[in-house]
């Protein structure tokens, strides 16, 4: 998609539904599963402390890591205030951002919080089995993220 859309999100966006590109990164998730199963049993096998991040860690994945590696805590974070979503991406300072830099159409910055939503209620749904501590980031964000690092180290 990214390739097919010459990396813009208001190219994606007009090509693709969300339910398509969240359906694609599930998808590309699932392919990486074994390689950072791999990376934390060699972690864990060397006595190396090691955080995973990213839209690839699903509940599926830290269930999976904690039954074959017991040594492991693990948190979702998510987001589904779309009015949050968006507040928060304008807000980031860092100097490579796939939200902004991929975006010219301001119109295109709701189109990414829904899909963001949607990702993240795909999240909520899979983890009704699992039961991962999961942190709603929507308010109070670094609060929120202070409590997930708090919780990471405990």
């Amino acid at each position: 998609m990214r390739r097919k859309t010459k990396k813009s999100n208001d190219l994606m966006y007009q090509k693709y539904t969300t339910k398509q590109i969240t359906e694609s990164y599930i998808k590309q998730s699932k392919t990486v599963w074994p390689a950072i199963i791999a990376l934390a049993q060699s972690a864990i096998a060397d006595d190396h402390d090691l955080i995973i991040e990213g839209h690839q860690i699903h509940p599926k994945l830290i269930s999976d890591l904690k039954k074959a590696l017991i040594k492991i805590k693990g948190i979702l974070i998510i987001r589904t205030n779309l009015d949050s979503i968006i507040s928060g991406a304008l807000k980031n300072k860092a100097t490579n951002d796939w939200f902004i830099d991929k975006t010219k159409n301001p119109e295109t910055y709701h189109k990414i919080a829904l899909m963001i939503k949607a990702y993240s209620q795909y999240f909520i749904n899979q983890n009704k089995k699992k039961k991962i501590k999961m942190i709603a980031t929507d308010n109070n964000f670094t609060k929120q993220i202070n409590l997930a690092v708090s919780y990471l180290k405990s």
